[in-house]
């Protein structure tokens, strides 16, 4: 236990990355190997959190791809349970927020790469051989740089099985603007828009 935060034997806490109802996230380090992941801190205290727990392990597990943020392992500690995922970096809004306080705009080869990586993940979350998927959450909180410049997706609780037309619209609205314009730099709120109901 650091900073009376308990996490799972074997990994040290390091610092708490955010909050909210669902639980915390916080940034570990696994001793053995000094390698550095995201721990979702939940409470599991009802047949409810189970399954909406176990429900979103199952979909990291399913959805394994290089545009989707990886899953290491569940941990148990009582009643809380601690998806382990891969820890990115930055978060796109971060990104478009740094831009936007500097002035500066968004290269076009960053918003191509999103555009790649994402629509990647997408794709197999709507061509799925279980059936199609739509993810319920695309916005630029849930997509991460990692090394490399690629962007992962983060999966969330919110994916039904759906038909994915609507987040091909809005998506294919977002191309057009990369196909435009050599520099893409929308508002926030403008791109927030985009994302928000994908």
């Amino acid at each position: 236990m650091a900073d009376g935060i308990e996490v799972p034997d074997g990994y040290s806490f390091i610092r708490e990355i955010s909050s909210g109802g669902f639980g915390s996230v916080v940034e570990l380090m696994e001793n053995s190997t000094q390698k550095h992941y995201a721990g979702k801190m939940m409470q599991c205290v009802t047949a409810k959190d189970k399954e909406r727990i176990d429900r979103e392990v199952n979909r990291l597990r399913k959805f394994a791809h290089p545009g989707i943020v990886g899953l290491k392992e569940l941990a148990s500690m009582g009643n809380t349970k601690v998806i382990l995922m891969e820890l990115g970096g930055q978060s796109l809004a971060e990104i478009v927020l740094d831009h936007t306080s500097r002035g500066v705009l968004v290269a076009r080869e960053v918003v191509y790469r999103v555009m790649v990586d994402v629509s990647s993940a997408l794709n197999l979350m709507h061509n799925h051989e279980s059936g199609a998927t739509a993810h319920g959450d695309v916005k630029m909180e849930n997509i991460l740089l990692f090394a490399g410049g690629h962007f992962k997706l983060c999966l969330s609780f919110s994916p039904v099985s759906s038909s994915p037309f609507s987040t091909f619209c809005i998506w294919r609205s977002l191309h057009f603007c990369v196909l435009f314009f050599d520099n893409f730099f929308p508002p926030y709120s403008f791109f927030h828009s985009f994302f928000h109901n994908l």
